[in-house]
């Protein structure tokens, strides 16, 4: 039994300095370094029929970098980059149809179709332009089309905004 107890205690030891010593260099969140530090962002421009648009998705836009505080948002004048979003196109498809009417749509599909461009200020060279975006979702229209669109409307502008964010600062 003594002869056993040294053993056990050295591996329990062995094990525990093996398990926390994977842990060391463990870091929360994503910490990959972008080669600016300060971004002003355009106000969102709406080319297509999507009413009332632009503001909700600037704010959420800005709203997507503030919550990842890699970069430091400021005004045109001090802003290492610029980001331009215009949305061009809300897209309606219709993909499944009721089984008495076949003209009248139960499921259309959403989507928003925008193109970024990221433009360094102080060399005036683009790190992407006219970078196409696009996003979709599902909407039923049990309660009604216009309802329908209308539920799907911030959804679409949250994940457009988030691909957005992902796209300038994921990609170094």
């Amino acid at each position: 039994m003594r002869k056993t107890y040294p053993i056990c205690l050295f591996l329990f030891f062995l094990t525990a300095h093996l398990f926390f010593a994977g842990c060391a260099r463990y870091q929360l969140g994503n910490h990959s370094e972008t080669p600016f530090k300060t971004i002003y962002i355009q106000p969102v421009e709406n080319k297509s029929f999507a009413p009332q648009s632009q503001a909700p998705i600037s704010r959420l836009i800005a709203r997507e970098f503030e919550r990842d505080g890699r970069l430091l948002i400021v005004s045109k004048d001090t802003a290492d980059v610029i980001l331009t979003t215009n949305l061009l196109k809300i897209d309606r498809t219709f993909d499944a149809s009721t089984e008495d009417d076949t003209r009248f749509a139960r499921k259309i599909v959403i989507s928003f179709i925008a193109d970024c461009t990221l433009t360094d200020t102080r060399t005036g060279k683009s790190y992407f332009s006219n970078r196409e975006v696009s996003v979709r979702t599902d909407t039923y229209t049990d309660s009604g089309h216009i309802k329908a669109e209308y539920q799907a409307i911030p959804v679409l502008s949250q994940r457009l905004a988030s691909d957005i964010s992902h796209m300038v600062l994921d990609v170094w």
